[in-house]
């Protein structure tokens, strides 16, 4: 997906844009409701882009293992914010996206390192098993990894993308149908796909080296949780 004209911290400030966006809806207005599905709507485009970020970011960085141990530790930060604001009494207990994009790390880690085929695809799907307990579920590391091994292919990317997010679609609303809830509110899933003109437009420049854009993301994510969980507390 290369193109023109959107830098990586263009990218960057799009996603956490959205991500704002799709929180607000999660938390603040009932899905029923035409803005609230549009905010879930738009929100979707986020994850796709974070996941090609780590993609990218895992072709470029100079030290992988600094790169992992930071994902790890923003994604335990991460963790006592996420909670804070997504508890619910008898809501079963879930990770928060960084955590998946650090196993999506992992996958990507085995998938490079691991010379062993069995043992390579072992260690990728135990991975991607336990994404499962993640926010996104099994959908990030599937995503990543097949950013990653179609880099130098954006037809392959897209088309990968497009089936996964296929995939993702119908298990969700398979989900909601067994679990007696009304399946097509999971139609807004369908904005993963107004990520694609998006990313056909990164340029793979990285843009100012600021520090402020280097860390901006992994502070604003669990800050926001906290803003969030506050507003609901007073609030609601």
């Amino acid at each position: 997906m290369i193109g023109e004209g959107i830098n990586r911290n263009k990218l960057k400030y799009i996603a956490v844009f959205f991500m704002i966006v799709d929180h607000i809806g999660y938390f603040f207005i009932p899905i029923t409701s035409t803005i609230g599905f549009a905010c879930r709507l738009f929100g979707r485009i986020t994850a796709p882009i974070m996941c090609y970020f780590l993609a990218e970011g895992y072709i470029y960085t100079s030290d992988k293992k600094k790169y992992g141990l930071r994902l790890l530790v923003f994604s335990l930060i991460s963790q006592i914010a996420f909670y804070f604001a997504t508890f619910k009494v008898g809501k079963e207990f879930q990770l928060n996206m960084i955590f998946n994009l650090f196993f999506s790390f992992l996958v990507l880690l085995s998938y490079d390192k691991i010379k062993n085929r069995f043992l390579k695809w072992l260690c990728i799907l135990l991975l991607i098993c336990a994404c499962n307990f993640c926010d996104w579920g099994i959908t990030p590391p599937l995503y990543i990894l097949l950013f990653y091994i179609f880099r130098n292919d954006k037809k392959k990317q897209i088309l990968s993308f497009c089936i996964i997010s296929v995939f993702m679609i119908v298990k969700n609303m398979i989900w909601c149908m067994l679990n007696n809830q009304v399946w097509f509110i999971r139609l807004f899933d369908y904005g993963v796909f107004l990520a694609i003109p998006i990313l056909c437009q990164y340029n793979r420049e990285k843009g100012s080296n600021s520090k402020f854009n280097k860390w901006f993301f992994y502070i604003l994510y669990p800050l926001q949780f906290f803003v969030f969980g506050i507003i609901k507390r007073i609030f609601f």
